[in-house]
């Protein structure tokens, strides 16, 4: 008997019923970016909440543009005896200077590698500039305690560092997203995962507090402690289990590959060329302008909300007390 032409193999119900059953890659994808985008935003704020146990409180009052510092001996011992019960672990005479030098000095080193990061997720292995920003970060974030126990500028160095590493994060990972999320779901995929940021910033903040004011938990060096580690454990799990691209996968089912663009790598060279030609093009469209315009004030009440909200919050708290 001859063969029967133009027959289509069927697949195995074993295998069909495994791509059936097992979880799209890209769901591991968008949930291991939401993971790595929460423990930046922790790693970011955490110090902005730290820092009211890390420091004694200081009052200033300006006469003739002279600060004079004020200081009742009998308040001030009563006031630290409260404080070291209130907060454990080493504190440190910072000023509010000196703080809120510590406290920007982050901003400094992301963005100088904010705007380098889009290039480099281009160049290279968008899965290994996001995953290695995070992880420098989380051991930088382990290296915070000793930084504070030698001084103010081992503190700024560390977290101008740690500005520097996580500046490259968020546009790697913008790269990922346009690689790893189909056009039906993007909206979807892109918003799950960059709401990572908030549910770090929302969880790490209160948490901060909760520990850095818990002798048994070790006070506030725990902090750093904890989601230094948690980016370290994230950053393995992200490297074992995501690729850049869809194509790359081992593992990846012919299923789930029918659901992403047939030019996919075309797509992704076309996102990241910027002529000068189209850059003055863009820049001379008003809604560009008002874009941008928006973005500026959203990071900034963002990042001034995160920085200075604990702090304004104790102080106002402590003076209405008094």
């Amino acid at each position: 008997m001859g063969k029967c032409p133009n027959v289509i193999k069927r697949p195995d119900n074993k295998e069909s019923s495994k791509n059936c059953c097992s979880i799209r890659k890209r769901y591991i994808v968008a949930l291991l970016g939401f993971l790595g985008l929460a423990c930046t935003y922790a790693m970011q704020t955490d110090l902005n909440m730290t820092i009211l146990a890390m420091s004694y409180e200081s009052r200033s009052f300006a006469k003739n543009q002279t600060k004079v510092y004020i200081e009742c001996p009998m308040l001030v011992e009563n006031d630290n005896k409260s404080k070291s019960s209130e907060f454990p672990g080493p504190r440190y005479n910072w000023s509010p200077k000196e703080q809120g030098v510590i406290l920007s000095s982050f901003y400094y080193g992301y963005l100088l590698t904010l705007m380098p990061g889009g290039y480099l997720a281009q160049s290279f292995s968008a899965k290994w500039i996001f995953g290695l920003g995070i992880f420098l970060s989380a051991l930088l974030s382990l290296l915070t305690p000793t930084a504070a126990a030698m001084g103010v500028m081992p503190v700024v160095a560390v977290r101008i560092m740690q500005g520097l590493s996580q500046g490259v994060t968020k546009p790697a990972l913008y790269a990922i997203i346009s690689r790893w999320s189909p056009k039906f779901e993007r909206s979807r995929f892109s918003t799950f995962t960059m709401s990572g940021g908030l549910v770090g910033s929302v969880i790490a903040l209160p948490l901060s507090g909760v520990i850095s004011s818990c002798s048994s938990l070790g006070g506030w060096p725990t902090v750093f402690t904890l989601f230094g580690v948690l980016g370290c454990v994230w950053f393995v799990i992200w490297i074992y289990f995501t690729k850049d691209s869809p194509l790359d996968h081992p593992t990846i089912s012919p299923l789930e590959l029918q659901d992403f663009d047939q030019n996919i790598e075309e797509t992704i060279k076309k996102i990241f060329m910027v002529s000068k030609q189209n850059l003055e093009c863009l820049c001379d469209k008003l809604i560009m302008l008002a874009n941008s315009k928006s973005l500026f004030s959203n990071s900034t009440s963002e990042l001034l909300i995160h920085s200075l909200d604990p702090k304004i919050i104790i102080t106002g708290m402590g003076r209405i007390n008094q």
